[in-house]
C-alpha cells in the first residue's frame, strides 16, 4: 500500500471497498468486503509492467527534452533527476503545481522548472466515472498506510493489540498463481491466484 492510493465505498459496518494503487512500482487493485471488523479480500490484480516508475520515467524524459542536454550517461545527474521526478509525482497528488529544483544538475548548472498536474487527476476521474460517480476517498496517508497496517497486523499476531484490534480479522488472498516447474520447463499450477491464504496443497 505504498504511495498515493484511492479508496471508494468505505463504511465501517459493512461495505465493499476497492483499493487502487497507481503510483507504486506496479498498478494494483484489490476488492474487499468489510463487515464488523472482518476484512475479506475478494480479489486482487495488477499490471507489473505499468505503474509509478513509468510516470517517473515520463517526467524525466519530459525534463531531458526540455533542457535539451545530453547527459544520459551521467548517472549522478540521472539519479538526481529521478529522485526529483518521484518527489514531484507525489506532490502533484495534492497540489496543482510543483517546482522541480536541482542544484548543480550537470556542469555546475542549476535546474528549476515548474510541473503541473494537468493529467494526474485523470486517473481519479476515470475511477469516479467507472464506479458510477462515487468520489474517491483519499483520506489514507500513503506514507503511513503500510506502517500502520503492519503495526495492526503485528499486534494481532502477537496478541498484544488489546481491545482496539481484538475484533479485527484479515482474510487475504494470493496475489499471483503459485506453482512448480515440471518436466520441460512447464509450470504446474498448485495454488491459483486469489486463493484465500493461508492455504496448502501437495
Amino acid at each position: 500500500m505504498k504511495q498515493p492510493q484511492l479508496i471508494l465505498s468505505h463504511t465501517l459496518v459493512q461495505s465493499i471497498m476497492r483499493y487502487w494503487d497507481v503510483w507504486s512500482i506496479k498498478i494494483r487493485i484489490s476488492i474487499l468486503t468489510i463487515d464488523n471488523g472482518v476484512f475479506e479480500v475478494l480479489a486482487t490484480n495488477g499490471d507489473t509492467h505499468l505503474g509509478g516508475e513509468d510516470f517517473d520515467q515520463r517526467i524525466m524524459e519530459y525534463f531531458i527534452k526540455l533542457i535539451k542536454k545530453k547527459y544520459s550517461k551521467d548517472n549522478r545527474a540521472l539519479g538526481k533527476l529521478r529522485r526529483e521526478a518521484k518527489r514531484a509525482k507525489r506532490a502533484l497528488s495534492n497540489q496543482h503545481q510543483v517546482r522541480v529544483e536541482i542544484e548543480s544538475l550537470f556542469d555546475g548548472t542549476d535546474f528549476s522548472e515548474p510541473l503541473t498536474r494537468a493529467r494526474i487527476p485523470k486517473v481519479q476521474q476515470l475511477l469516479k466515472d467507472y464506479f458510477n460517480g462515487k468520489e474517491p476517498n483519499k483520506g489514507v496517508n500513503p506514507d503511513e498506510a503500510v506502517a500502520f497496517g503492519a503495526a495492526v497486523q503485528g499486534s494481532i499476531l502477537s496478541g498484544e493489540g488489546g481491545d482496539e484490534t481484538k475484533d479485527i480479522l484479515l482474510l487475504d488472498v494470493a496475489p499471483l498463481t503459485l506453482g512448480i516447474e515440471t518436466v520441460g520447463g512447464v509450470m504446474t499450477k498448485l495454488i491459483p491466484r486469489n486463493t484465500v491464504i493461508p492455504t496448502k496443497k501437495s
